[in-house]
C-alpha cells in the first residue's frame, strides 16, 4: 500500500483530547482547573498545533 498522507487534523484533535483529559484526571478538581481545561477545548477547536509535514516524501 502506498501511503503518502497522514491525517494530522485527526492527530491534533486526538492529542488535545488525550492531554486535556489526562490533565483533568491528574490535577486537583478546582473551579480554576476545570475552567482552564474547558477554555483550552473551546479556544482550540482544531486541536493543538503540531509541527509536522502534511505529506510523506520518503518512500521505502
Amino acid at each position: 500500500m502506498d501511503v503518502n498522507f497522514f491525517p494530522y487534523k485527526m492527530l491534533r484533535k486526538s492529542w488535545q483530547y488525550q492531554l486535556l483529559t489526562n490533565m483533568k484526571k491528574k490535577r486537583e478538581d478546582t473551579p480554576g482547573n476545570r475552567e482552564l481545561i474547558d477554555a483550552l477545548f473551546k479556544e482550540h477547536l482544531e486541536g493543538f498545533y503540531m509541527r509536522a509535514k502534511d505529506t510523506v516524501n520518503n518512500k521505502k
